[in-house]
């Protein structure tokens, strides 16, 4: 039995077997002792693994997962070693190198197809350029998985929060313009009061390269933080985590995320710092429950929000000209759009005013 299927404690010819038996619904789920006994095969409920407590239907997609990722496994063997990854401090080995020139170099030569998987990003603008080069040259398709956090309120308007969300993404992530790629979410992590997320991170590039590790995909996962990760190059690997991904699509435990502008590039999103149509039906203070301001920052940010000043970013690092983290405000507005800036200065009296009375958080501004 190889090493690389998922179910690596069970056999070809017993995951052929269970499969046969379940599917015939001769052995109920989830299995048990007494169940596996009852058809003589007792002693694999130690090495059930994952199979253990999976209903019918998980059962079967395990199996079949574990089936096909040993068929790709005996075909297409990995073909070169692991290599590891590493963001801060660096370690001169030369089986190691840093995580971004990696990430780069994988995505840049992607032919076919690209999946990816995040918790966290705001790098994007960096890290996937050689990506929508490759979907323009190329023609390669991309499917991102995100994750988008809990809405704040049992009351709130979900279609606005998510489109407000993507339009997010996409302005930090995603400044190239068309091609844009499929981005799917996990519902069940952003409902009010949801504990849940997608907290994978992961990349696969033409169902061969796979690369997993902690660094999320952004500046501090790739220049701050201390990472690690893997890249491989492994078809069986690669396409187990693929089938699981479109599995889970399939299932509805993804759903798409729409796009904010999926049809025009977003220069005068970036640009003017505009908000999609679904974002601006939102009431100041709706949109405040959205992103979680601070009762001591309600006023003034329901007053710059009514003088057309864009939606802020909210608790992100705010760098110096050296590339430095100097603070991470609770709200900070950056480049106002033109026709807005009139209206910007006018309120800039009051900014001053309340970040000297609120020193501790004082959001910044451009």
């Amino acid at each position: 039995m190889t090493k690389a299927l998922p179910l690596a404690q069970l056999s070809k010819g017993e995951l052929d077997n269970l499969r046969r038996v379940i599917a015939r619904r001769q052995l109920p789920t989830p299995l048990s002792q007494a169940g596996l006994d009852s058809i003589g095969k007792g002693g694999l409920f130690a090495r059930l693994g994952p199979l253990a407590a999976a209903d019918e239907e998980i059962a079967l997609a395990l199996i079949d997962l574990a089936l096909a990722a040993g068929e790709r496994w005996a075909h297409h063997p990995p073909k070169s070693p692991a290599l590891l990854t590493w963001t801060e401090p660096t370690v001169a080995l030369g089986n190691i190198r840093a995580t971004t020139p990696v990430l780069l170099e994988l995505l840049g030569s992607a032919q076919k197809r690209v999946v990816l998987a995040g918790y966290e990003f705001d790098h994007g603008a960096v890290l996937f350029k050689p990506l929508h080069k490759a979907m323009v040259e190329r023609g390669v398709q991309v499917s991102i998985y995100l994750d988008v956090r809990p809405a704040p309120s049992p009351k709130s308007n979900m279609s606005a929060y998510l489109a407000l969300q993507a339009h997010r993404f996409l302005k930090r992530n995603w400044t190239f313009g068309v091609p844009v790629p499929e981005v799917y979410y996990f519902p069940a992590g952003c409902e009010f009061g949801s504990h849940r997320s997608l907290h994978a991170t992961c990349v696969v590039v033409d169902e061969t390269h796979v690369m997993v590790g902690s660094a999320n995909f952004t500046q501090r996962g790739h220049s701050r933080n201390l990472e690690v990760g893997v890249r491989l190059e492994d078809p069986a690997l690669a396409a187990a985590l693929t089938q699981q991904l479109e599995r889970l699509v399939h299932n509805k435990d993804f759903l798409p995320l729409p796009l904010a502008w999926p049809d025009a590039p977003p220069k005068a999103a970036e640009d003017d710092g505009e908000v999609p149509p679904s974002a601006q039906a939102i009431a100041p203070s709706s949109l405040a429950d959205e992103l979680l301001v601070s009762d001591a920052a309600r006023p003034l940010f329901a007053r710059l929000i009514a003088a057309s000043v864009p939606v802020p970013q909210v608790g992100e690092d705010v760098e110096g000209p050296a590339g430095q983290v100097i603070g991470s405000p609770e709200l900070s507005w950056c480049r106002p759009p033109q026709s807005s800036r009139r209206s910007a200065t006018a309120c800039a009296g009051e900014v001053e005013r309340w970040c000297s009375h609120h020193r501790s958080r004082c959001p910044s501004r451009s």
